[in-house]
């Protein structure tokens, strides 16, 4: 193929783990060769559509692939009406979410599956949530697992005991995650960091969280590079991230623990939770984490059948492999006259 265009909203040093997605994925078609264009806005009021879409019309390559959602949009629906104003260029909708946004914006989103050629989701739980409101949605479209957007280190001698990464953020578990360490026998024997960014707009929530992580003895440590989490990971014991709504293919946070060879301690996994089971250490409820903490600590024989299982399957799913996914898909495209 001639090239490629790739929309986004946001690209590091935004606070955006789908900006971060985009750039390793524009990196790594770059480096098979692909001429890869980098489209990137920080306007997305509804006036700029038809600009936007004339820009991209003319795009120098034949597929453009939207990035959903990103932080940089906002509440826009700019790129959600993207691909019926697009012409002569096949359009591929990346989603990264679907059953977590609000209504509003599933409903807005059906856009993509109405307009877009070709929809790429990153778990086969939010293809099939997707695929009962619109059942023809799987005859054009595809599960691409993410990758991890921080680098793999090997295994080193353990300085920390438990570490929370990722964002700052109300919807990532960060109070669960204290609630478990403040209960452990023997709290004051293990050390505990909390490494991450705060998003634009979460400020008030990390002024009030912080200082209470503190309080409680817990490192906080923000600003932290990829290399420097890498480092820290494969210097850790457990990875304590309990997400919410449960474990799934699309925590990239999880990949980066368990690829770093730390064992990844959450909550269970609503879908394909016989897999989860063997890459990583689940428990249905808050309650129950700092029981299995505790004896994750005091027996790390007894998990490290499950450890060494999960940083295997992290390291499976590498941006090569990602990139190839698409690139499948691409090439379906060219053969295909435009829907």
């Amino acid at each position: 193929m001639k090239g490629l265009t790739v929309v986004t909203g946001s690209q590091p040093p935004d606070i955006c783990g789908c900006g971060e997605y985009v750039e390793a994925l524009v990196d790594e078609f770059r480096r098979k060769g692909l001429r890869t264009t980098l489209y990137y806005r920080k306007d997305w009021r509804l006036r700029r559509l038809l600009e936007y879409a004339r820009e991209l019309s003319r795009a120098d390559g034949e597929i453009v692939n939207l990035q959903y959602p990103t932080k940089g949009y906002g509440w826009s629906v700019v790129p959600q009406l993207l691909p019926l104003f697009i012409r002569r260029r096949k359009v591929v909708a990346t989603l990264h979410e679907f059953s977590r946004q609000r209504f509003e914006a599933r409903v807005t989103i059906c856009l993509f599956f109405l307009f877009a050629d070709w929809v790429i989701f990153t778990a086969e739980e939010e293809r099939a949530k997707a695929s009962r409101i619109v059942p023809w949605l799987r005859r054009r479209s595809t599960v691409i697992p993410i990758g991890s957007n921080i680098v793999y280190r090997d295994r080193q001698e353990p300085d920390t005991d438990i570490v929370y990464f990722g964002l700052i953020h109300p919807s990532k578990g960060l109070e669960a995650f204290a609630s478990a360490v403040s209960a452990l026998p023997g709290r004051a024997a293990y050390r505990v960091r909390a490494i991450g960014q705060v998003p634009s707009g979460y400020e008030d929530y990390a002024k009030k969280l912080i200082p209470e992580l503190e309080e409680a003895g817990i490192s906080v440590e923000q600003g932290r590079s990829a290399e420097e989490v890498a480092e820290i990971l494969c210097r850790t014991r457990i990875a304590l991230l309990p997400f919410p709504d449960g474990m799934s293919r699309r925590r990239g946070t999880a990949l980066a623990a368990m690829g770093n060879c730390a064992l990844l301690v959450t909550l269970d996994a609503r879908s394909e939770f016989d897999f989860f089971r063997r890459v990583c250490v689940m428990v249905p409820d808050e309650s129950k984490l700092a029981e299995l903490v505790a004896d994750a600590l005091e027996n790390p024989d007894r998990y490290e059948p499950i450890r060494a299982a999960g940083q295997e399957f992290a390291r499976s799913v590498s941006w090569s492999a990602v990139a190839d996914g698409y690139l499948e898909v691409f090439e379906r495209l060219q053969q295909s006259p435009r829907k």
